[in-house]
């Protein structure tokens, strides 16, 4: 997360990353409060908590990729606004699950904000320009947006364990067909096979050439700096 944030208000080129997560990991996004049965029950199963700069609700990382796009606006494709980079990001996703072949559409309707503050969860309501298939939800994204620059993140899973998510956020199993997993859809495929897609599809989505770079020592100095930002538990 704070490279992430890091990357946003230093970097004067687009910024294209892929991770997943060290151990189960809850995010809260940006405004959310922290829910003292959701750190509780964190706790008592050992799972951390962290905030993301981006907003949003709260997601359940654990076997999945992340995907975070930080750019200036004008140096990514128009439109710049909410909508149009949303947009543009889901065209490349859409490609990449057809290419896993996941056929996905996207909920261009918004879910009214006191549905969609109800709940802790992120995945039980879809806004506009998010991925879904049959019904369900698939990837979910949250951004960030500065005076010249953005940060979007996305959380595309590969397994959930949706006994420990229902247990997290306090839900009943009537509230788990609201969402899936790759695996759940029948792709198999590992994490570096999905990667290496992701990649090739926003090359081609973007017209774009992706270059490869180590985070220097300084700018590990400066993520270290801000990483108590994002450390809830």
């Amino acid at each position: 997360m704070a490279f992430d944030e890091l990357f946003m208000i230093s970097e004067d080129m687009p910024t294209f990353r892929l991770y997943s997560w060290a151990c189960p990991t809850v995010s809260l996004g940006h405004f959310q409060e922290v829910d003292d049965s959701l750190a509780a029950e964190c706790k008592k199963h050992g799972v951390a908590l962290v905030r993301r700069p981006t907003g949003g609700r709260a997601v359940f990382h654990d076997k999945e990729i992340t995907y975070s796009i930080c750019s200036p606006y004008e140096q990514f494709p128009l439109p710049h606004s909410l909508k149009g980079v949303y947009s543009t990001i889901a065209d490349w996703l859409i490609n990449f699950f057809k290419r896993i072949g996941i056929k996905v559409y996207l909920d261009k309707k918004w879910s009214p904000q006191k549905q969609y503050m109800k709940s802790n969860a992120c995945f039980l309501t879809a806004t506009p320009y998010e991925m879904l298939t049959s019904g369900k939800k698939i990837c979910g994204s949250a951004q960030k947006r500065g005076r010249e620059s953005f940060l979007q993140h996305g959380s595309i899973p590969i397994e959930i364990d949706a006994n420990l998510f229902a247990k997290l956020m306090g839900l009943d199993n009537s509230r788990l067909d609201t969402f899936t997993s790759l695996g759940n859809e029948g792709c198999l495929m590992d994490i570096e096979e999905l990667s290496d897609i992701l990649i090739q599809e926003f090359e081609i989505a973007l017209n774009c050439r992706l270059q490869l770079h180590e985070p220097s020592e300084a700018e590990i100095k400066a993520a270290e700096k801000l990483k108590s930002k994002f450390e809830l538990l």
